[in-house]
């Protein structure tokens, strides 16, 4: 790899990104990173009730990418304790509103799976979202394990404008999905 970063510092720049993270990702890393996107956001000058958004948004995604990264590495098996690898990207638009995108390797299949279910959230208005997350939420408390797609939900209700997402082909059984979330007036 070449070691002048400039370049990328550069496209990044002319892009209005304010953070970029690639690479493995721990819930302990959560926390800090989630403090340079606050501090990135106040020094953007955004409204607060935009910069909640965009870090909720922003949570909802690194935890998506540590719960269901196909691309892993168990770091200690004794403890279950695992790395999940993915790439999260907040920025601003030229509009002025932000987004925040994330992506990482899943299965072949859970290519269709995940797109029935956003293109069912994109059919869905405000209140329509509401209502089913409020019942996703009921039948998630009767049941364990995941959360029953509630933070797709939540993000759908929350953005401005429709999710964007894709999926890529990156190996035989792996795919790359891309989400992106449009945030602001």
């Amino acid at each position: 790899m070449d070691v002048a970063m400039y370049e990328l510092y550069r496209e990044l720049k002319a892009k209005n990104i304010l953070l970029t993270y690639c690479g493995a990702i721990a819930q302990e890393s959560i926390e800090g990173i989630g403090d340079t996107v606050r501090k990135s956001l106040a020094a953007e000058e955004a409204e607060m009730s935009t910069s909640l958004t965009v870090f909720s948004i922003f949570i909802e995604q690194v935890q998506n990418i540590l719960n269901y990264s196909a691309e892993k590495l168990v770091v200690n098996q004794e403890h279950e304790n695992e790395l999940r690898f993915g790439i999260v990207v907040v920025g601003r638009e030229e509009s002025g509103k932000f987004f925040v995108c994330c992506g990482n390797k899943v299965y072949h299949n859970d290519v269709a799976v995940l797109t029935q279910r956003l293109e069912e959230l994109k059919r869905l208005n405000k209140d329509e979202l509401k209502v089913l997350y409020k019942q996703q939420r009921r039948n998630s408390m009767s049941q364990e394990g995941k959360s029953a797609g509630l933070g797709l939900i939540e993000m759908a209700r929350r953005a401005s404008e429709p999710i964007e997402y894709s999926f890529e082909l990156a190996e035989d059984d792996w795919y790359f999905f891309s989400i992106k979330v449009i945030v602001g007036k």
